[in-house]
């Protein structure tokens, strides 16, 4: 009788993966067959200026971090602007102050702001920003998000794509917010350490 059972689970099971197997062919093949997609390519002086935020509060052991990161992105210098939008009161300022003056040495556009008051929190950071740019494009990336090099590129093609295909709509909505947009973010080596334990916690 147990053996019966037995035969029969493993006959059961056999047949779901054989199913699972048979499906996944499928959709590799259909897959296969698609047209492949269209890369935007972009001119060398057709890049649109876009400002870069980046709020911090008291974070003094990452702001350096993004800050480099940010800078680095793969954009022409004259149509890029970071805004670190800083409302610490703790170390974290002084940090920002020194790497913000070494990459304006550089030529990077960046503009350490601070507030009397942090009214609105981040968000309050973020829109007392947005008053003091005309950039048409905005990124806001988090103290703790490290992002690629080419994030920027990336993502203009899909704003620049919905722009040509659906102006109307776009000019109805919200001017300035087209997309919104999670990328996996790039953790660091201590970062990681700190989701392993946790994901290893009882």
């Amino acid at each position: 009788m147990i053996g019966a059972i037995v035969l029969a689970i493993l006959g059961v099971t056999s047949i779901l993966l054989f199913a699972f197997g048979v499906n996944l062919l499928y959709l590799t093949f259909r897959a296969a067959r698609l047209p492949p997609g269209q890369r935007r390519l972009y001119a060398v002086d057709g890049e649109p200026l876009v400002c870069v935020q980046v709020p911090v509060y008291n974070e003094r052991y990452v702001a350096e971090r993004v800050l480099d990161a940010v800078c680095a992105l793969d954009w022409p210098a004259s149509c890029l602007e970071v805004q670190v939008l800083d409302d610490s009161d703790d170390e974290t300022t002084a940090i920002v102050a020194r790497r913000a003056a070494s990459w304006r040495r550089d030529g990077i556009k960046v503009t350490h702001i601070r507030r009397g008051a942090r009214t609105g929190f981040k968000a309050g950071a973020l829109a007392f920003g947005l008053t003091m740019t005309k950039a048409p494009f905005i990124a806001i990336f988090d103290a703790d998000f490290v992002p690629a090099n080419d994030f920027l590129r990336r993502t203009h093609g899909l704003l620049d794509e919905e722009m040509e295909g659906d102006r109307q709509r776009l000019e109805l909505c919200e001017p300035r917010v087209t997309l919104v947009e999670m990328a996996p973010p790039r953790l660091h080596k201590s970062d990681r350490r700190i989701f392993e334990r946790a994901d290893g916690a009882p």
